[in-house]
């Protein structure tokens, strides 16, 4: 089946003038409940104009060996009823434009209109709260990977943040937080796929992400005024710049 099989003019010139006319005012009237193309047959369930509560199930088929339709209904005519010309009246308005030009715009548009505006299925972040960073060498082999530990705080009017920590526990959940941005779920991706169990930093990129959230410090001595940032290269080697002057 070609994709214009029913084209407007062979649904409208199957019907009666009289038909089509009563067909128009029950499809305006939004008579037409259901409207779905099978293979080669138009489908729909139609309301009855003396009852809403009685409706009729109509179909519209091609018959190719005569380039033609035929149109049925459980309605007491039976057939080329006014119910057969809504549903063709609803298959046209819903696949083509007024020029009776193919419209695959009209399909995307209406697909897209279901989705809903991305910030409405994100909860509001009330508290005003952020997650920071504090990095921590393991305690049992100072040689190895630093460890990342996660809090929450909320900023202060004259900058940095409030020493008042909030204990933050499961990357999982906080990806599901209010308060975890875009960057933060970054983050809180690459720490869970780079490892099974635990918070080890083991790859630099992971390392540099989190301190270009500019809320990463140091896990003792720190100052919440000044978070941790990356020098310029040197020597092919990035070198730490921190800023609290207990690290020097």
């Amino acid at each position: 089946m070609t994709k214009n099989t029913f084209t407007p003019e062979l649904l409208e010139q199957h019907f009666t003038k009289n038909e089509w006319k009563k067909g128009t005012r029950l499809f305006q009237a939004k008579g037409v409940k259901t409207c779905a193309l099978d293979g080669e047959v138009i489908r729909g369930v139609v309301s009855s104009e003396r009852s809403n509560q009685s409706s009729y199930l109509t179909r519209l088929v091609f018959e190719g060996k005569y380039s033609d339709i035929a149109s049925y209904c459980d309605c007491y005519v039976g057939r080329d009823c006014k119910h057969g010309s809504a549903l063709a009246q609803c298959f046209i308005h819903e696949h083509f434009d007024q020029k009776s030009a193919a419209s695959p715009e009209r399909v995307v548009d209406k697909w897209l209109s279901h989705f809903q505006a991305q910030p409405s299925r994100y909860q509001p972040n009330n508290q005003q709260k952020s997650l920071l960073y504090f990095l921590k060498p393991n305690s049992y082999n100072e040689d190895d990977y630093f460890n990342l530990d996660i809090k929450s705080s909320r900023p202060k009017n004259n900058g940095g943040w409030s020493k008042t920590l909030g204990s933050e526990y499961s990357a999982s959940s906080l990806i599901n937080s209010a308060y975890a941005n875009n960057d933060d779920v970054a983050v809180l991706t690459e720490l869970m796929r780079t490892n099974q169990y635990g918070d080890t930093i083991k790859y630099f990129d992971l390392f540099e992400r989190i301190i270009k959230t500019n809320r990463c410090f140091w896990h003792t001595n720190y100052n919440l005024n000044q978070a941790i940032t990356l020098g310029e290269p040197l020597e092919a080697q990035w070198q730490w710049l921190a800023l609290d002057n207990n690290l020097h």
